[in-house]
Formats: structure tokens, C-alpha cells, sequence
């Protein structure tokens, strides 16, 4: 089918440990199409599965253009009908020179033309090229975490982004890691609680808070070792928002809170301090993600930054990466 082109259109994809959403927008930065799929952690699930989340969302929002005939894909292999003025891709777990490469080859049979392919985080660059600011710190904080330190040049420093079995601090996997933790500890110590521990308990069907960890290594036994690790991981980091809503009534809720913000700050503040050294003057910070977009967890993560001593220029909160993504680029081809 030869590649269609109904106006000049703009495709960003952010792919991540939840979910892939896609947007598309018009030449005036109008979104005029979304699609949406379950997770593509690229290190976690593979190269295959997070294409294939990917090319969901992808024909999704394609059938959902306005001027389309096309339907969303239904069989293998899908070709992306529209040729679109720039496309970013930005993928969780893809962190590396090869992973690039090895998405990128996946994908170029999809897309007409040549797609731009990157970690998610890379997606908030856009941030700063429309506030023409000298550079920022890119953070991601949703089921898993990554601080990146990007300019006009691109990507030059990194910190996190090793995946749940290194912890992700200041992610939800970690926010829900420590509550646990934390309650295991009260229990040990003879201070055994309600609250967040009583809920921890009910989430994971234990009678007794000591053998929450026992439970919290189960698998589902009727999936594929991967996606049954997957599973396990996401029941541990929906453990976030219940925490998240309960920091300010529950102790042990707060507590976890604030080691889990720290976590990312320490991240963050090792980037600001790269950029020092690096010449690097007035930057900000753009953070997404589940957790990341939370008042509540913004909040406790500049109060951690502030007791280091981190300040920014400017600070921005991004909602939806891939909209605000989309609407970026015809921005800046205007």
C-alpha cells in the first residue's frame, strides 16, 4: 500500500513499563489521534513484545484519524499507511547504542519513512528545546525510573534506568518495595500496624505481615516466565498509589514516601552536579511518569532536592509525554 500523507502529521510514541500511548498531531500542534497498548519495557519484555505493544497503539491511533479509511491491525506483519513529517519513538529499557539499533531495525519496515528511536526519557528534550533552555534533567518516574541529562547536543549524562531487580529508585516499583519493607521491619520490631500495612496485607492474601514477602515472590503460574515476572513486578508497584493517597494521614506511608523520593533525588541532584562541572549554567527539570506527576510526590521530591541543596531554573510537570511530545515537534517545524 503506498504511503499516505492527508496533511503534515506528527507521530510520538511513549512506550512504557505500564502502558504504550501514541499521538498524533496536525501541522498546528492540535492532537488529532491517540492510541493506546499494555507495556513494552524493552529490557524487561524483549524487542518483540514492545514492538508489538507498540504497532498496537500505532494502528490505533491511525484508524482514528479523522481522513482515515485504514483499521487498527489485525494481522502480522502491520505497515504504518501514513508518512508522517517526524516520528519519535521513546521506549523504556531501550538504554543503550545497541538497543537503539536493534529497535530501530524492527521497526524500519513499519514506518515509510525513518522514525527517531530512544529511551522514553528523551521524550521531555523536547521540553527544553521549546523553552530554548541551555539544558534539563529528563526524569521519568512511573513503574520504573531514569534521570538523563540532555542539551541541544543531545544525551550526555545518565543515572538509574537498570530495571526493578536494581531497585528503580523513586519509581513506583520502589515506592511500593519500601512500604513493604517498611512494614516487615514494624513487625519485626513488635509495632505491627493498620493502615498501609493492613492494606499491603490484604493485596498480597496474607493473614500475618511476616509472610507478606513470601507472597510477594509468587508467580502466576499460568503465564510465560517473562510475563509472569512482569506480573509480579506490576503487583508490587500498584502498591504506589494507595501509599501515595495515604502519606499524609499514615506514618509508615510517609516515611516510605520520603526514602522513595530521595532515591530519585540523589539521581537528579548527581546530574546538577555533572552539569557544574561541565560548564553547564541554567537548567530545569521535566519530569513525567505515574508517580512523577503527582503533587504529592513532586512535592516530597523537591523537598528532598532542596535539603541537598538542587535548585532549577524552571520545573515541569509533563502529563502525557506523547501528546505533549507530538504537539512539540510541528511546534518546532513551524
Amino acid at each position: 500500500m503506498p504511503a499516505m500523507r492527508l496533511e503534515r502529521l506528527y507521530l510520538c510514541v511513549d512506550a512504557g513499563g505500564t502502558k504504550v500511548a501514541v499521538a498524533i498531531a496536525d501541522h498546528e500542534g492540535s492532537i488529532v489521534a491517540e492510541g493506546f497498548a499494555g507495556p513494552a519495557n524493552m529490557a524487561e519484555l524483549g524487542v518483540g513484545v514492545a514492538v508489538g505493544e507498540i504497532l498496537k497503539a500505532v494502528a490505533q491511533a491511525v484508524a482514528a484519524l479523522p481522513s482515515s479509511s485504514s483499521e487498527p491491525a489485525s494481522s502480522e506483519p502491520y505497515r504504518c499507511p501514513i508518512a508522517f513529517e517526524e516520528a519519535w519513538v521513546g521506549v523504556s529499557g531501550c538504554d543503550t547504542p545497541t538497543d537503539v539499533a536493534r529497535l530501530s531495525a524492527a521497526l524500519a519496515p513499519v514506518f515509510p519513512r525513518p522514525v527517531e528511536v530512544m529511551n522514553d526519557a528523551l521524550i521531555l528534550s523536547l521540553v527544553m528545546r521549546e523553552r530554548r533552555a541551555e539544558w534539563c534533567a529528563a526524569v521519568v518516574s512511573g513503574t520504573g525510573s531514569v534521570a538523563l541529562g540532555v542539551d541541544a547536543q543531545g544525551q550526555w549524562g545518565k543515572r538509574g534506568g537498570f530495571g526493578f531487580l536494581f531497585g528503580d529508585p523513586g519509581s513506583g516499583y520502589h515506592l511500593g518495595l519500601v512500604a513493604i519493607r517498611r512494614a516487615c521491619e514494624a513487625y519485626d520490631e513488635g509495632r505491627e500496624v493498620d493502615g498501609v500495612a493492613q492494606l499491603i496485607r490484604e493485596r498480597f492474601g496474607a493473614e500475618s505481615t511476616d509472610d507478606v514477602p513470601a507472597r510477594c515472590h509468587d508467580v502466576p503460574t499460568d503465564l510465560d516466565p517473562v510475563s509472569a515476572s512482569n506480573a509480579r513486578k506490576l503487583r508490587i508497584a500498584g502498591l504506589a498509589p494507595e501509599v501515595l493517597s495515604r502519606a499524609g494521614s499514615d506514618e509508615l506511608a510517609a516515611a516510605a514516601l520520603a526514602e522513595c523520593a530521595a532515591g530519585l533525588a540523589v539521581d537528579i541532584a548527581s546530574l546538577a552536579r555533572q552539569a557544574k562541572r561541565d560548564g553547564r549554567v541554567r537548567g530545569g527539570l521535566a519530569i513525567t511518569g505515574g508517580l512523577g506527576v503527582q503533587p504529592a510526590y513532586g512535592a516530597a521530591l523537591e523537598a528532598a532536592l532542596d535539603r541537598m541543596g538542587v535548585q532549577f531554573d524552571w520545573v515541569e510537570t509533563v502529563t502525557s509525554p506523547a501528546r505533549r511530545g507530538a504537539a512539540a515537534l510541528a511546534a518546532l517545524h513551524l
